[in-house]
């Protein structure tokens, strides 16, 4: 049986549900709202997540970083870092208030036109540092990339399409 949520959303949520591109953010709103239904006592802390877009695994890295943040309460941000030790300002989680802090560093006469690496340490001692495998962190950027990640990577079974 299918759900139809017209049936058992509030009317806010129906007017969304109407409206293709935002079908994905209704889906987390009722999500969010099932959560909050069946976990009254668990405080929800809004978290951001940064993927960079030119990299097949983001979606996971985002999860490890998000749960690293998660269990921090000190925390105010989790950063992807490479097996170098270079920070990967696109691979972040934050809390709303570092998202905000970050937002107000970015402003106008303070750090606009700064580079994302530049804006992170902003954070200072609330960034945390995770450590990411090359696969979590592996960008694509030409053909070669791409057949090198299709090689090595496990999600396309080096078939060249994932799996």
């Amino acid at each position: 049986m299918d759900h139809d949520p017209r049936k058992t959303e509030p009317a806010r949520l129906r007017t969304i549900l109407r409206q293709p591109v935002a079908r994905l953010g209704a889906c987390a709103a009722a999500q969010y709202q099932r959560r909050e239904a069946e976990h009254p006592a668990v405080p929800a802390q809004p978290l951001v997540a940064v993927l960079p877009g030119d990299t097949p695994a983001a979606g996971r890295a985002a999860g490890f970083l998000l749960s690293t943040l998660s269990a921090d309460p000190a925390a105010l941000g989790a950063v992807g870092v490479d097996g170098e030790g270079r920070v990967q300002p696109l691979q972040l989680a934050l809390t709303r208030s570092a998202a905000e802090q970050l937002l107000a560093a970015a402003r106008p006469g303070r750090g606009a036109g700064a580079s994302a690496r530049a804006l992170v340490t902003t954070l200072g001692e609330g960034l945390r540092r995770v450590p990411l495998s090359p696969e979590l962190h592996a960008d694509i950027d030409t053909t070669a990339d791409l057949e090198r990640w299709q090689r090595r990577s496990p999600r396309t079974g080096g078939s060249g399409s994932v799996i």
